[in-house]
């Protein structure tokens, strides 16, 4: 039926879903009443068990295209940064954080975006988790160009690479 029980927590935990196929993403975490998806919750080991549900969709967005250069070439191995408008999304673990390497071609493609305002870019290299980091987004974001993604919504974008300053 879905159920499972995680025991031995204890300290902040943010609940997350590892494993989903591409399409899926975590829509929410609930605790009673509140929504805890993007909310550290502090587990005590005295704390007494409760019940969480986690809620995945699969009514998530896909941004595919090519990564080229000033001159319009191809840039195989690049990395496409997708991060949320809203700063206050830009925190570890986020599920609104995602990247890609492109291929051999220059074509890239993030999956599983949930629905709402991003800022996509192009970059040559970045450190793998380095997207994570708020001072690295605030750099990217110089160059990052606006997108709205809505659920099941597949687009292409031509992405030119930005210079990480």
């Amino acid at each position: 039926d879905g159920r499972f029980v995680i025991a031995g927590l204890f300290g902040p935990r943010l609940f997350r879903v590892g494993g989903l196929k591409d399409g899926w993403g975590l829509s929410s975490v609930r605790l009673g009443e509140s929504d805890i998806t993007d909310t550290p919750m502090d587990v005590k080991p005295a704390d007494p068990a409760v019940e969480l549900v986690l809620v995945v969709t699969n009514d998530t967005g896909t941004i595919g295209g090519m990564l080229t250069d000033a001159r319009k070439r191809a840039v195989p191995n690049g990395r496409a940064v997708v991060f949320p408008d809203d700063e206050r999304q830009w925190t570890a673990r986020s599920r609104f954080l995602k990247a890609s390497l492109a291929g051999v071609d220059g074509s890239y493609s993030v999956g599983s975006l949930l629905p709402g305002k991003y800022l996509v870019c192009a970059v040559d290299w970045l450190d793998d988790g380095a997207w994570f980091d708020p001072d690295v987004l605030r750099r990217l974001r110089a160059f990052a160009s606006p997108i709205s993604v809505k659920g099941h919504d597949r687009q292409t974008i031509a992405l030119t690479l930005g210079e990480l300053r």
